[in-house]
């Protein structure tokens, strides 16, 4: 079952306003008429799904290569990734699936490689008053059925979320 299309949000130029709009926002995932309540046992679930689908991905990002500045070794990335339940990480994740939800009527079919996740989550970090991690951001993407593609020799990735989005950011994407 699909979800009807939705309408995109309208502009606003209060920020404070546009945060309550998003963080009051259901989170919905793409292609079906899925919803998530409230609650971190919901989240953790989503987290766990989206950290067996993609091994390689952790709170910072998406690898491990140590030209990224991180020399771990296979023990340190596994603590990475178990920490990606942990209280606040899973807040951050809840905030970026929130911004996405609320986002999701400017999904596109093709991936926008004119910004990263880097990007997308300064604007979610924004948007929601919290911090969100990289990695974070891309998991909530992956759990909501975002298309996400790593951005070649970074942590970061490219994801189909379309440049209109940028017109409901108070600040016209000063991230």
């Amino acid at each position: 079952m699909t979800r009807a299309k939705q309408t995109p949000p309208a502009p606003t130029e209060n920020l404070t306003e546009l945060r309550a709009q998003v963080l009051r926002q259901p989170i919905r995932a793409l292609h079906t008429a899925a919803t998530w309540g409230a609650g971190r046992d919901n989240a953790v679930g989503a987290i766990a799904a989206v950290r067996s689908d993609y091994p390689d991905l952790h709170p910072a990002g998406i690898g491990h290569d140590p030209s990224y500045g991180w020399n771990w070794e296979p023990h340190q990335l596994e603590r990475e990734r178990d920490g990606m339940t942990g209280r606040g990480l899973v807040a951050a994740f809840e905030r970026a699936a929130r911004f996405l939800s609320y986002a999701s009527p400017f999904v596109q079919t093709a991936i926008n490689r004119e910004r990263t996740s880097h990007y997308w989550m300064s604007a979610a970090e924004r948007i929601t008053g919290g911090n969100v991690p990289n990695g974070m951001f891309l998991a909530a993407a992956y759990a909501l059925g975002f298309r996400v593609r790593q951005a070649p020799g970074t942590p970061y990735a490219f994801i189909n979320l379309g440049e209109g989005v940028i017109e409901f950011d108070p600040q016209q994407g000063a991230a």
